[in-house]
């Protein structure tokens, strides 16, 4: 579907630095869009979710239009691009964080207003528990490659509001700007309300599967170093995202690669993706999974599994709880 440029916005975007747009801009013009942007309907209007870049690009090749693939409004979608195009600058993930983090909390307080209807209408006792996850959690699995005590800082330093620490921390690091920030914490106290430290006792973090299903603990030590691989499968990605813009930008180096290589780099990518688990079996619910032909042993499914193998109402049952 063909948009007139000037019919799409581009609300507060985490994506600052674009880069070079003149070897992409040539390429548009001479050959025309290779792979369209991505645009949703948000409040009746176009907004982007992917293609900035190419969008840019195509307003500089003088095109009125630009064709356009249409999905559900989803901040996750921008940041899932930007990732695999380019790593964030310090900057550009406080931003992130700041946007997936409101993103979650809204999701989490649907998740308890849900709760107390089942309570009020006498059904907390016969469905199954909504799985839960913290919040710093939830943020760092969508971005990815980034833990959730290092969301957390994130999310200090951009509460913080100090210039200083958030200069620090988009030009040196997270850490460092962290120690400035509890430096000058520490400094505000007077000696008469210091206070010895008190030991934790938040309990162990609630790890939940993709459908807010609880992931068992049995399991869990497996699906963590499954999760691990998540790294290379971005690798993996990363590798075509630069193959792909360079057969569109007509890199010379390139002058012996095809779309073709492109193909089978996406059929690897999605093949190495099974690794990855998505979805606690439905058969076995991680309990002795050894037993299981669904699972083949492992108590999870992977994506590609939980959409091809089971059947769609217990999908939607499941899914349905995690919203």
């Amino acid at each position: 579907m063909k948009i007139a440029l000037t019919d799409i916005g581009t609300p507060k975007r985490i994506r600052k630095d674009l880069g070079d747009l003149s070897k992409l801009a040539s390429s548009i013009k001479t050959k025309g869009l290779i792979n369209p942007i991505t645009v949703a309907k948000l409040d009746g209007k176009w907004v982007l979710l992917a293609g900035l870049r190419r969008m840019k690009a195509a307003q500089s090749a003088g095109l009125d239009t630009i064709e356009c693939n249409i999905m559900d409004f989803d901040r996750e979608i921008e940041v899932d691009e930007n990732m695999h195009r380019k790593d964030f600058s310090r900057a550009e993930l406080r931003t992130a964080v700041a946007l997936l983090w409101d993103d979650e909390e809204k999701k989490a307080q649907e998740r308890r207003q849900l709760a107390r209807q089942r309570e009020q209408i006498g059904g907390a006792d016969s469905a199954p528990p909504i799985g839960r996850e913290k919040t710093r959690n939830a943020v760092a699995r969508r971005i990815g490659g980034i833990s959730g005590d290092t969301v957390e800082k994130i999310k200090a330093i951009n509460d913080s509001n100090d210039p200083q620490v958030q200069k620090r921390a988009d030009t040196k690091s997270i850490d460092s700007a962290y120690k400035l920030l509890k430096a000058k914490q520490q400094q505000k106290q007077t000696p008469a309300a210091a206070s010895p430290s008190k030991p934790s006792t938040d309990k162990a973090d609630i790890i939940v599967d993709k459908t807010g299903t609880q992931v068992p603990a049995g399991i869990l030590e497996q699906w963590r170093r499954a999760e691990g691989f998540a790294a290379e499968v971005r690798r993996m990605s990363d590798l075509k995202c630069l193959v792909d813009d360079a057969l569109a930008e007509q890199d010379p180096i390139f002058v012996e690669i095809t779309n073709t290589t492109v193909a089978r780099m996406i059929d690897c990518y999605n093949d190495l993706k099974r690794v990855l688990p998505y979805a606690v079996c439905y058969t076995c619910a991680g309990h002795k999974p050894q037993r299981c032909t669904v699972c083949k042993g492992r108590g999870w499914l992977s994506e590609f599994l939980w959409h091809s193998i089971v059947p769609a109402t217990l999908r939607e049952l499941r899914e349905a709880r995690s919203k």
